[in-house]
């Protein structure tokens, strides 16, 4: 996944790449200090014909799969560079970086994606990071029924509306099923790609099914198989109106 930080104030930018390299391993990611440095390798690209930036293969065009975009920088800023990009047809995720809760409404104009305050918490950070990985993905041409399970040297086929919840303990995820439990080391974030729209990132150690939830508080979330999954409390918000969607059909 390709990821584009713009920001005039390079300690943030680097401040946000750290922590984004702290959970994922999987990004390549570049830092533009400038509304114009940006512009201009987009032009560049575009002019000359080459493939986008962007790593995934959406086919669609993109400058990159996510751009984490300043709003106020001198010269261009942060909306100037949306606008543009759009009026070019790129279709780049956007989440948008602000210290003014005012700016919000004119972030949703040039079809931002989220918009995070400043400072950038991390979690927060983490939570529209993940949701902008699943919609990058989310258009896969067939629904996935099955994961395939590799512990050593024995591989299982796992059913994906069997999976109760999974959990991660230095780096071995496990799976909890309506069939019994499998371990093996993977990486939360791409299992959570893998899933779909059923189940939802609770916490970064924990993946509930929305269709074996039993019952929540601000805290955890009840499993019908007894089990008990926590809840993040950046997340809860989200979480409560994924599960009301997921309710309502």
């Amino acid at each position: 996944m390709h990821v584009v930080i713009c920001e005039d104030e390079p300690n943030i930018a680097e401040a946000v790449k750290h922590k984004l390299t702290k959970k994922y391993d999987d990004l390549m990611i570049d830092i533009f200090t400038s509304g114009e440095k940006l512009m201009s390798a987009f032009k560049t690209i575009a002019g000359s014909g080459n493939k986008p930036l962007s790593a995934s293969s959406r086919k669609k065009k993109c400058f990159c799969d996510l751009l984490i975009l300043d709003v106020m920088m001198p010269c261009m800023d942060g909306f100037e560079v949306a606008n543009r990009l759009r009026a070019a047809g790129d279709e780049s995720i956007i989440i948008f970086l602000t210290g003014n809760e005012d700016q919000v409404f004119d972030a949703f104009k040039v079809e931002a994606f989220r918009y995070l305050i400043k400072p950038v918490d991390e979690e927060k950070l983490y939570e529209a990071v993940d949701a902008a990985r699943k919609k990058l993905y989310e258009n896969k041409p067939d629904e996935k029924k099955y994961l395939y399970i590799q512990n050593g040297g024995t591989v299982s086929r796992v059913e994906i509306k069997d999976i109760i919840f999974a959990e991660t303990y230095n780096r071995k995820i496990t799976l909890h099923t309506t069939g019994g439990m499998y371990d093996y080391y993977g990486k939360m974030s791409e299992l959570f790609l893998e899933l779909g729209d059923d189940f939802f990132n609770s916490h970064r150690s924990y993946i509930v099914s929305l269709s074996h939830i039993e019952g929540y508080n601000a805290h955890e979330i009840r499993l019908d198989d007894g089990s008990e999954a926590i809840l993040s409390r950046s997340r809860y918000s989200e979480f409560v109106k994924a599960y009301a969607r997921f309710i309502r059909g």
